[in-house]
């Protein structure tokens, strides 16, 4: 019983990290669309940081649900 205790509970942290980080790259991605900066390499980093949000909530959906 304590090992899975201690398991939902790493699975709790791992999943406020991820959503923390996905919060962190959204606000960055946002401020980028906000300053109006449309050149090329900076549509290409918030296009990056847009797939690195997704590829977390990705990580973030199997984890959620296996501690169901």
């Amino acid at each position: 019983m304590k090992l899975v205790c201690t398991q939902t509970w790493q699975a709790t942290l791992l999943i406020k990290k991820l959503e923390e980080s996905k919060s962190n790259l959204r606000k960055l991605a946002d401020s980028i669309q906000d300053a109006n900066e449309r050149s090329y390499p900076m549509q290409k980093i918030k296009d990056k940081l847009l797939i690195e949000i997704y590829d977390l909530e990705g990580a973030i959906a199997p984890i959620d649900q296996s501690c169901v």
